[in-house]
């Protein structure tokens, strides 16, 4: 009952200290609210990145500061340039393929990236 006098909670709202994207919802309507669950998750636009999953065999030609250019498969005239900022330490390994898990940081952003956007990226060796 405490917890309902939150500045986070009005009435029948949640009020979330960041703008952003929902892109989970724990509950639907008329579900009882469990404290052990999340509620909703957002995810802020400015923290946007692509995770790109670069086959073993081209890892090395990727390292950190790697520029790239992003093409989302939704529109294949847009495209957006980076850099790799992670590499995974880590092989993973799906349907017999191996691959390192890439973070690329976009520099330019807008409205039409969304979490989840498929796409293509291109690496350039530095």
């Amino acid at each position: 009952k405490e917890k309902l006098h939150l500045s986070s909670i009005k009435e029948n709202q949640i009020l979330s200290p960041i703008s952003g994207v929902v892109y989970e919802i724990g509950y639907h309507a008329g579900d009882v609210v469990d404290e052990d669950k999340k509620i909703i998750s957002i995810l802020e636009r400015d923290s946007l990145y692509v995770e790109v999953n670069v086959p073993e065999i081209l890892i090395k030609d990727i390292r950190i500061g790697t520029k790239v250019i992003f093409t989302p498969l939704a529109d294949w005239r847009k495209e957006y340039k980076g850099i790799v900022t992670h590499i995974s330490n880590m092989v993973i390994t799906k349907d017999n393929e191996a691959f390192f898990p890439v973070k690329v940081e976009l520099a330019e952003k807008d409205g039409f990236l969304v979490p989840f956007l498929n796409g293509k990226a291109k690496f350039f060796k530095s």
